[in-house]
This record gives C-alpha cells, sequence and structure tokens, in this order.
C-alpha cells in the first residue's frame, strides 16, 4: 500500500504492508558508489563521539511513513552517499 498527500504543504508518504523485491533508496537512484571500510569506521566513530549532531541531510518537508514491510536491500541514493563521503574527508 502506498499513499502519499498533502497536509498544508507538508508532504507525508506512508508505505505499508508490502513485500518489496528490489532495492529500496532514499536520496535519488542507487549507484556503484559506496563507503569503503575505513569510511564506515570513520562514520561510527563521527557518532560516537557527537561530532554529527550538527549535521543535517536537507530533502523535501514531510513525513515517511513506513510499517510492515519486508525488504531486501535499503540504501541511500549516490549523491547522498558521495555528500556523506565528504564529511568524512573534512572531518
Amino acid at each position: 500500500m502506498f499513499q502519499c498527500f498533502n497536509v498544508y504543504f507538508l508532504q507525508i508518504v506512508i508505505i505499508a504492508k508490502n513485500n518489496i523485491a528490489g532495492i529500496v533508496s532514499l536520496y535519488g537512484l542507487p549507484g556503484k558508489t559506496a563507503l569503503n571500510d575505513g569510511e564506515r569506521d570513520a562514520l561510527i566513530r563521527l557518532r560516537e563521539e557527537n561530532s554529527l549532531e550538527n549535521l543535517q541531510f536537507v530533502g523535501s518537508a514531510g513525513s515517511l511513513r513506513w510499517h510492515d514491510n519486508v525488504m531486501n536491500r535499503f540504501t541511500i541514493g549516490e549523491k547522498k552517499v558521495d555528500e556523506v563521503k565528504k564529511v568524512i574527508e573534512a572531518w
């Protein structure tokens, strides 16, 4: 089930009770870019040190309600992976 509606310019997306065989990607299309082991470790250290408390990913204003779904793979879009890599490099 997929529902999308607007309430006073706030978009609400409801995705519920699905069996998704493919890839679910937030913030754009998935690509070939991925974090390597060192980058994943650095991101974990950033989170543990609370160095990410002021970091925000800006997207469309809204709310995603995600429940009772079965999926195989969940990822973020390639451009967002590149943004995360830049944060890690700047740290």
